[in-house]
């Protein structure tokens, strides 16, 4: 009987999650073959994490299929057929590949929806033909907001950080502190009245449906690409020491 997570220890966390990778649930591959390929490829992606050695170096290349298929990261990140138009030609020329990839650039659009300010991209401040997105270094938390990320996480992101990385959500910066709500709706809803934090809020609405139509060849591909028998690196996120905190 498994213990419940919460009991578990970090490095039976870890365990858990390697044996739900090397065995997922819900994915029906495309052969016996294709699944055995599954777990030799994740196997060899796990010893490589755990620092073992594994029968061979993985293989992971994430943007090269773009650029083999003669395409730019530009490209795929205004229209992402493109990128998986690449990957599907990469998986093909080269089986022995460890993961698949090529569709999982960021839509262009939605970042410029939401006017990133903490990053930069082909045509967006950088060269049409620059090979990685750029991350734009700036003090996101002030010095003095120690005690108010200690206290009130979520209010410091909502009326902090967000105003800071994204240029339509400044007027967050405006809004009462979330805490001092206690249950009265109107507080939140009321600044609605004006019109930049309708305009806020629209981006929000519009950055969804955008990324509601971005992902849903997206996650085609990646359905596609595990029933073939490679496994997925996409998941998780984080952020370089220092860049928000």
């Amino acid at each position: 009987m498994k213990k419940d997570w919460k009991q578990m220890t970090p490095d039976e966390k870890r365990a858990e999650r390697f044996d739900r990778w090397l065995n997922p649930e819900h994915v029906k591959f495309a052969s016996k073959e294709a699944e055995s390929n599954y777990k030799a490829r994740v196997t060899r992606l796990i010893k490589a994490m755990k620092c073992e050695i594994p029968d061979r170096v993985p293989v992971l290349l994430p943007s090269f299929p773009l650029y083999y298929a003669g395409y730019t990261l530009k490209q795929s990140m205004y229209d992402n057929k493109i990128g998986i138009e690449a990957g599907r030609k990469w998986m093909k020329d080269f089986p022995e590949s460890d993961t698949f990839s090529g569709g999982g650039s960021m839509s262009a659009r939605g970042s410029e929806i939401l006017d990133s300010l903490t990053m930069r991209w082909p045509g967006h401040g950088m060269p049409d033909d620059a090979s990685l997105p750029n991350f734009v270094e700036g003090e996101y938390m002030k010095e003095d907001e120690y005690d108010m990320l200690i206290k009130y996480p979520g209010d410091w992101c909502f009326r902090r950080y967000l105003p800071r990385s994204l240029g339509a959500l400044k007027v967050f910066e405006t809004f009462s502190p979330l805490y001092d709500m206690m249950g009265m709706a109107n507080r939140f809803v009321m600044p609605a009245i004006r019109p930049e934090v309708r305009a806020a809020f629209q981006a929000i609405i519009d950055y969804g449906k955008e990324e509601e139509e971005w992902n849903k060849p997206v996650m085609a591909y990646m359905r596609e690409g595990l029933e073939a028998g490679y496994p997925s690196m996409m998941g998780g996120q984080s952020h370089a020491p220092f860049d928000i905190l």
